[in-house]
């Protein structure tokens, strides 16, 4: 289900930011962007608690006036809520995630100085688990967790960035990464 609202998503805008103009940005600049998430998505699917905001870094090149191509990298740690097992052992999970991800976005620039867009982002999420308290043994038994986990990651993710002056720019961006929602700040050069 995620995957097929994720494509879908992805085309709409695609085909949105085809048929835009207006420009914010000239192609060939370069945007830094850093943000912080406002939850993270795997508490809100699984429960728990975040224990580190997520945070994020990307680095994008516009390659024309409405397509961009770029890397991001995120981390987030959380702790999960408590499982009790069969023979009635409670432990708690706290996990902690890298990810590397490739992004490429559509953007529509009708408006001045708003950059609308959303694309697809394709890389690795590089998790750890722990316990704090007890044996690990207990998860990779019954849930089949491993302590270090390399899984791929796809999805889409939807944007909106206005440029407050000489370059700045403020954003916000839903995803179905490490967090639902992120805001931040941007630099482009």
């Amino acid at each position: 289900m995620r995957t097929t609202i994720s494509i879908l998503l992805a085309a709409g805008l695609l085909l949105c930011g085809a048929s835009a103009n207006g420009q914010l940005v000239d192609p060939g600049k370069t945007q830094i962007l850093a943000g912080l998430g406002l939850g993270s998505t795997a508490t809100a699917l699984q429960g728990g608690q975040t224990t580190t905001l997520p945070f994020s870094l990307q680095v994008r090149h516009y390659l024309g006036e409405r397509f961009s191509l770029g890397l991001a990298y995120s981390y987030l740690a959380y702790q999960a809520g408590t499982y009790t097992f069969s023979d009635g052992v409670a432990q708690q999970l706290e996990r902690r995630s890298h990810q590397v991800l490739l992004r490429g976005a559509a953007h529509m620039v009708r408006i001045p100085r708003f950059d609308f867009y959303g694309g697809l982002q394709l890389g690795a999420d590089l998790s750890s688990a722990r316990t704090p308290q007890g044996s690990f043994d207990y998860f990779q038994t019954h849930l089949g967790i491993q302590p270090r986990q390399t899984k791929m990651l796809y999805s889409a993710f939807l944007g909106s960035a206005f440029e407050v002056a000489g370059g700045f720019s403020v954003f916000a961006e839903l995803s179905f990464g490490s967090t639902l929602l992120q805001t931040g700040v941007g630099y482009r050069f």
